[in-house]
């Protein structure tokens, strides 16, 4: 098994230190945990792959010369939100309620006060199924999926590898590349 340090080295050589030009937009490294896992921490050996798989393949659709590196932050910022719609279509396929669920969802932005986020679930129009009795249960049971959590200040946020398959935003989001 490589260690932490043979894997960064690793990430560097392929897309460089940063995410971008500098340390604000994170180190390379980190950033993949940062957007692949759920609420709980956990992170899907599929995504991972899809993530590289899409920012190669951005490359060499958008064919520009580079430097050094094989892959840019740029293509990861287009990979992850394909990784996240694929995210949730397989989750769609385990859970027939985030059908009903994403439909409300597009659109929004998070964090949001778990108020407003109980709004919204009482606004579902369920389809198959209801997954519980009341909004604040399906709130609780979003958590345990670790589909949303709670921020330190209580408001509900998504993380990125479902935020972008539910076609929602967030303060601060990666921007869309412009080529």
């Amino acid at each position: 098994n490589p260690d932490r340090e043979t894997l960064e080295n690793a990430m560097n050589s392929l897309v460089g230190r940063y995410m971008g030009s500098g340390a604000k937009k994170g180190r390379s490294f980190e950033w993949i945990p940062n957007h692949l896992q759920d609420a709980q921490g956990q992170m899907f050996p599929r995504s991972m792959l899809t993530l590289f798989y899409y920012a190669a393949h951005e490359e060499l659709r958008i064919s520009r010369a580079r430097d050094p590196y094989i892959l840019s932050p740029d293509a990861f910022s287009v990979a992850i939100r394909k990784v996240s719609e694929n995210r949730i279509m397989e989750l769609q396929e385990e859970i027939l309620w985030i059908v009903d669920l994403r439909k409300i969802l597009a659109g929004k932005l998070v964090p949001v006060e778990e108020d407003q986020m109980i709004e919204w679930i009482n606004t579902v129009q369920w389809g198959q199924e209801k997954p519980a009795e009341n909004s604040f249960e399906i709130l609780e049971l979003l958590l345990q999926l670790g589909i949303v959590r709670r921020t330190s200040d209580g408001r509900i946020h998504i993380p990125d590898i479902y935020l972008y398959g539910f076609n929602m935003k967030r303060k601060g989001g990666i921007r869309k590349p412009r080529w």
